[in-house]
């Protein structure tokens, strides 16, 4: 009884605290016309007990229940086991099957529509509705506001996700960021996901510049820096950490060091990983003995089928994704081991959550690597497999964006089936917990089987603190907490579970648990759906022709078995809870993938134009503008952000050196620039020097690894040389290793000639041909190659630099050709190699031009590849 004493001294100890924080007081002072008739009052200010605990909430991103070795999995996670070997394991833990809606329930201790978190906070996914509009109320607090409203410090690192797209740039508002939601400090991400080595990283109310560290290691710095430092100011004050990682969400990102201690080790394949896994759950007693896999998903392929190119690239994906996840182990032991060296570690309570949902089903069928440059919605499934084995070296490293295919998700999830975003499968909604608390939990290494959810996380902190749910949080009165409290378990294996029922939805598929029973349904088109169908479409199916199914999660924990025509009453029983649960926690209207995908919600501003779509990180781009060139380009980046709040422009008139984009005007020449034009260039990395020469001009390629004796042009024209815009492409191929920048130019000259162009050997008709072949049959009037005269083919590694070599923003006006801006865009997405990240664009746009048609043009740029990271350009203004 121990445990139970602790928490009744804590209660006691912190009643009359609890109190004053929860509920306005009036004033009790005395103020009179003078001092010496007046009495000071001041209100008390809430101070946790002495020695109350700290508190640290861990949660990973996107790891199936059967990846870590703390749960059985063969991916080493050392310290997560020590946690769990010295605490608890719950194995019946639910997350709510994506990543936000998970969150949001953790987070305010209310189910995540309830909170308005129904899909995301991202424009394409959420919807003008209380349970879809991506706002979480302020009447329902956090538990970083009512810690901190009790005498605890609050911090958050990594990923948030809960910031509505509007509401994300450095002019807020911020009521709905981290600090607006209790926490006295946060360094990492607003969005759903980020690249590991280039985040958009924020650091408090502001972006800031990574260092170029794995983001792992620097919200790991972080969070121990704000530890200390508070202890050392304020050493017996306890705080409260949210230590949120981005992994092992997509991109999967980490130094070979980690990813090849798995070399060869996943050889076998996923049907064999499944088998140990189970064997191992079973050992450890975090599955039933009785236990057994379902079938192998239908859309999974046995490993022994697949050809030798895919287990070499399907293996590679999982060493990957096994490095990072134990790296990411080795983040959270250095958190621990700090903690442990302060002192501190004894009096923490720490809850690790293994997984924000199931594997990730995002990765396709033959994993992702670029998925800008290799879209399984854009390409067959033969083609994108091809550009995948192209870039298999890319793998985990910063220039590749990888995750892995479905059959390593579906490994991941041992023992159950399907995946993240299925709210109906145990696979998409069951994760593993931890809890750890040297002074309150006695069985270390005991295995808990109490059904649990995230909304429990908050009220068993609560009741662990002996912390009261409040009635008021900064003067506005709370909705009631929906979580039960597990800490009936922590001393009680036997402990009959508290929580009895928990309705799960995400964008069409739902489910209802209620007593140990489950009905559940699927629900298509839903979002694998839309992967390798170039010009089909994906029609919509009705809610009410989805099939209902029905487990007894008692006998049957991981739904083998459907008992939907053996016992039609009860999956009745289930279906009118599940109604009743939708209703009361605001579900209706249900909304699809389809839904998503075609746009048929979330129109701010009267505007039809959405954002990014989830999962994507909007882009930031820093400008710095001269007096001359900033107030045109405020104007437009104003009117594009409002258009397209998935990108954000931070400008200012700071140093050039602190921007991504430098805003410089000079007067170009009137012979060679027709007046009204505007001429943009949005580069990455370094700029090649100008000089005045070719031979100078090629010298400094060939420093710089380009080789000269692939060089070649490629021109085009559109309506007979008669259209207003004039692209003109300039070509390098990189020598080892293949990599390269790319722009476009685009100049408007006095004067309008037709090239002829030059083929291999001069004849025309083997260029055309090849062109053609390597262009998927797109023809252009007057179109020209020079090939690499060795092969006599186009050079596939391409690059792309400007050639104004003398500086002046004029080129040879023999090479004006003429073509519209959607050539340019469908040439280069039809021929750049997939493995060359596109770096640099130099457009030259008519003064007149459509806004829709920059902002669709910039849309491309930022989301095509990364060009808008680290990088540098000018927008040049001729004096009109």
């Amino acid at each position: 009884m121990r445990y139970k004493t602790i928490i009744l001294t804590t209660v006691t100890a912190l009643s009359l605290s609890h109190l004053i924080a929860q509920e306005p007081q009036p004033y009790q002072g005395v103020v009179g016309k003078t001092l010496a008739d007046s009495k000071e009052w001041w209100a008390p200010v809430p101070k946790p007990p002495a020695g109350a605990p700290n508190v640290v909430w861990i949660i990973l991103d996107d790891v199936g229940f059967g990846a870590a070795s703390a749960f059985g999995g063969v991916i080493r996670t050392p310290t997560l086991d020590s946690l769990a070997n010295n605490g608890l394991r719950y194995t019946n833990f639910h997350t709510a099957a994506i990543c936000a809606p998970t969150r949001s329930a953790l987070l305010t201790g209310r189910n995540s529509h309830f909170v308005h978190e129904g899909g995301f906070s991202h424009i394409s996914t959420s919807a003008g509705f209380p349970g879809w509009d991506g706002r979480i109320p302020s009447t329902d607090g956090t538990i970083a506001e009512i810690l901190r409203q009790n005498g605890y410090n609050t911090y958050v690192v990594g990923k948030y996700g809960l910031t509505p797209d509007e509401d994300a740039t450095d002019v807020g508002p911020f009521d709905r960021w981290p600090s607006g939601k209790g926490f006295d400090h946060f360094f990492g991400f607003l969005g759903s996901q980020t690249d590991q080595y280039k985040p958009d990283l924020v650091e408090d109310n502001a972006h800031v510049t990574p260092d170029g560290r794995h983001l792992s290691e620097q919200i790991t710095d972080k969070a121990i820096s704000y530890i200390a430092r508070q202890k050392k100011i304020a050493p017996d004050k306890p705080f409260f950490l949210y230590y949120s990682p981005a992994a092992t969400h997509a991109p999967h990102q980490v130094d070979r060091y980690w990813s090849d201690q798995y070399k060869g080790r996943f050889d076998e394949g996923w049907d064999v990983f499944r088998e140990k896994v189970l064997t191992n759950q079973k050992k450890l007693g975090v599955v039933p003995a009785y236990a057994q896999l379902p079938p192998r998903n239908p859309r999974i392929q046995a490993w022994n089928s697949l050809t030798g190119d895919q287990r070499r690239l399907f293996a590679r994906f999982m060493e990957v994704y096994a490095g990072y996840l134990t790296y990411t182990d080795y983040q959270i032991g250095r958190l621990v081991n700090f903690l442990k060296e302060a002192g501190q570690l004894g009096n923490t309570l720490i809850f690790v959550i293994i997984g924000d949902n199931g594997a990730s089903k995002e990765g396709t069928l033959e994993g992702v690597i670029e998925p800008k440059t290799n879209s399984a919605r854009q390409k067959t499934q033969a083609d994108y497999l091809k550009a995948n084995l192209e870039d298999i070296d890319s793998i985990g490293t910063a220039q590749g964006f990888a995750n892995y295919p479905l059959g390593w998700a579906q490994a991941a999830n041992t023992p159950f089936r399907e995946w993240k975003q299925d709210a109906d499968a145990e696979g998409g909604t069951h994760n593993p917990l931890i809890a750890f608390y040297p002074k309150g939990i006695r069985d270390k290494g005991g295995i808990r089987y109490q059904y649990g959810h995230v909304i429990d996380l908050l009220p068993t902190t609560l009741e662990v603190l002996g912390i009261q749910k409040p009635g008021f949080i900064k003067g506005i009165k709370q909705d009631s907490i929906q979580g039960t409290s597990l800490a009936y378990s922590f001393d009680d294996e036997q402990a009959a579970s508290r929580h009895i029922v928990q309705h799960y939805y995400i964008f069409g598929s739902r489910a209802i648990y209620y007593k140990g029973w489950k009905a559940s349904a699927a629900h298509h088109p839903d979002n694998v759906d839309f992967d390798f169908k170039p010009g089909q479409t994906i029609t919509d199916k009705p809610f009410e022709e989805d099939t209902w199914e029905l487990y007894n999660l008692n006998e049957d924990f991981n739904e083998r078995v459907n008992l939907a025509g053996q016992h039609p009453e009860k999956l009745a029983e289930l279906k009118k809870v599940f109604d009743e649960q939708a209703e009361k926690n605001h579900l209706y209207p249900l909304i699809s993938w389809y839904d998503v995908y075609n746009k048929r919600i979330h129109h701010p501003n009267g505007s039809e134009t959405q954002g990014l779509i989830t999962g994507q990180t909007p882009a930031t781009i820093r400008i710095t503008g001269t007096r001359l060139a900033y107030p045109l380009f405020q104007r437009w980046a104003d009117e594009y952000t409002r258009l397209h709040p998935g990108i954000r422009f931070i400008i200012s008139k700071s140093p050039a050196d602190s921007a991504d984009l430098l805003i410089v005007s000079h007067k170009l020449g009137q012979s060679d620039i027709k007046e009204g034009w505007t001429s943009l260039v949005v580069t990455r990395y370094v700029q090649l020097p100008v000089v005045n020469d070719r031979r100078r001009d090629v010298a400094a390629l060939q420093t710089r690894g380009f080789d000269d004796s692939a060089f070649h042009r490629v021109y085009f024209s559109d309506d007979a040389g008669k259209s207003p815009s004039l692209f003109q492409f300039t070509v390098y191929k990189r020598q080892q290793p293949a990599c390269a920048s790319i722009s476009f130019a685009n100049h408007f000259g006095s004067e309008q000639k037709d090239i002829k162009g030059v083929g291999v050997n001069g004849d025309d008709r083997d260029l055309l041909t090849a062109v053609k072949r390597d262009t998927d049959g797109i023809s252009y009037n007057n179109l020209g190659f020079l090939y690499d005269l060795k092969t006599r083919r186009p050079v596939d590694s391409i690059a792309i630099i400007p050639i104004d070599l003398n500086g002046n923003g004029t080129i040879d006006r023999d090479e004006n050709i003429y073509g519209t801006l959607d050539d340019v865009i469908a040439f280069v997405e039809r021929t750049h190699h997939p493995r060359i990240p596109l770096e640099e664009v130099h457009v030259l746009f008519r003064k007149d031009v459509r806004n829709k048609d920059l902002t669709a043009f910039l849309q491309w740029v930022v989301t095509k590849g990364q060009i808008y990271d680290h990088a540098y350009g000018f927008i040049n203004l001729n004096k009109n």
